[in-house]
């Protein structure tokens, strides 16, 4: 199974659970990198001397700009919470492809679907994760 079959098989996957219907001929490109890569994507550019990447803790990264997603190169793609975690960037980006980004009062709403179907997900490989509607209300409120 190459990284294209295994992209294919959860935007089919979110496909069959949402009202996304995106073609799977067009998939964004999937880049691994090291925390700082990452945490340089988040912030649009060169990180404030006061931040430490390994310490944002951030496993995935979708860049509408580039129409890349961004993954920790730690992360492995063979176990439930790689695929999880590639999943959960997925939902960002068919999000964009849809425009629902256009009708959200705030990016952070976007959060909401990718870790409801990220734990959805994770449930059914009978994965035990701590993405609690807490959570999910944390992250994805317009503070």
């Amino acid at each position: 199974n190459t990284v294209e079959d295994l992209m294919e098989g959860l935007v089919g996957w979110i496909n069959n659970r949402t009202s996304f219907k995106h073609e799977l001929d067009k998939l964004p490109e999937l880049v691994f990198a090291n925390p700082n890569i990452i945490a340089e994507v988040a912030f649009g550019g060169e990180l404030p001397s006061n931040v430490d990447a390994t310490k944002l803790n951030i496993l995935g990264l979708y860049n509408f700009n580039d129409q890349t997603i961004y993954m920790l190169d730690s992360l492995d793609l063979k176990t439930e919470e790689g695929k999880a975690i590639l999943l959960h960037e997925l939902v960002h980006y068919l999000q964009y492809e849809d425009n629902v980004s256009e009708n959200v009062e705030c990016k952070n709403e976007l959060e909401a679907l990718a870790y409801t179907l990220e734990a959805q997900y994770l449930n059914g490989q009978g994965v035990k994760h701590n993405i609690s509607q807490n959570h999910i209300k944390n992250v994805s409120s317009c503070k």
